[in-house]
């Protein structure tokens, strides 16, 4: 399983600034940059069947947006 450092490295090194990004993009952008494990690719959830690194990228994400390191269309 990637650690959530590694992941949050990648992030802060690659998300271009001052531009919006959509979630898809940045899925794509972790997918091409990092190896992701089986343990990764797995599904967390029952309903959602959504892999596990995705939860991690939005919960990082949603991290650095309180930090106020990423703003959001919300935050807008």
């Amino acid at each position: 399983m990637t650690q959530d450092t590694i992941l949050r490295d990648t992030l802060a090194q690659h998300l271009p600034r001052h531009q919006w990004v959509p979630i898809a993009d940045i899925y794509t952008m972790v997918e091409r940059r990092m190896f992701l494990d089986a343990d990764d690719r797995c599904c967390s959830g029952r309903i959602a069947r959504v892999p596990h690194w995705h939860k991690s990228v939005r919960r990082i994400l949603y991290a650095m947006r309180r930090e106020g390191r990423l703003l959001s269309r919300l935050s807008q």
